[in-house]
Formats: structure tokens, C-alpha cells, sequence
């Protein structure tokens, strides 16, 4: 079962779909009803998460998807960052179930 949450990202309701990188880690996109919003998560795949982590790109495009989805109640600061080329991750505790993933 899919756990449905909406997340007000850049004055627009978005869904918070999710689905899995390459190497088995959690992504997580927001949609609208006109399509692809943004890919709230980056992947980098040297960098050490646990379980239930995730890696939230909150820069360029992203700038403020991180307090989006701590307001929606998906995620949780862990003060942990990442850095992704010249700028930095945030990694967090993914705090819903992400239902069935392939």
C-alpha cells in the first residue's frame, strides 16, 4: 500500500511519489496534476545512510524542498550533510512508510 501525502512545494500542491535509485536507495519526487515537479532527493552513492535515510538536494531548483517535506511531516533534520559537487545535502530520517518500491 502507498502511503498518499501532498507537500506545498514552490506554491504549488505536489504529490510525493517514490521510487529507487539504481543502487536500492529512496527517491523521492514531487508531482502536480500538469507532471514532474521535482526530485527532492540526490543520489550519492559513497556516502554512508542508514535504512531509513534519505539525501535531500535543498539548492538550485530544490531551494526549499527540505522545509516542504519537514512541514508535510516526511522528513526529520538529522544536522548530517553531503557534499554534491559545490554545494551540500541534507541527510534525513525518512519518516513515513514508502509503501511497496521496486
Amino acid at each position: 500500500m502507498n502511503t498518499q501525502v501532498t507537500v506545498s512545494f514552490a506554491g504549488q500542491p505536489c504529490q510525493l511519489s517514490f521510487a529507487r535509485y539504481g543502487n536500492g536507495r529512496i527517491a523521492l519526487r514531487l508531482f502536480t496534476h500538469e507532471g514532474p515537479m521535482a526530485t527532492a532527493t540526490v543520489n550519492v552513492p559513497c556516502h554512508p545512510l542508514g535504512p531509513n535515510q534519505v539525501l535531500i538536494k535543498d539548492f538550485a531548483e530544490n531551494r526549499g524542498v527540505l522545509e516542504a517535506l519537514v512541514e508535510a511531516g516526511v522528513v526529520r533534520r538529522t544536522g548530517a550533510l553531503c557534499r554534491v559537487g559545490h554545494a551540500e545535502a541534507h541527510v534525513c530520517d525518512l519518516l513515513i512508510e514508502p509503501g511497496d518500491l521496486h
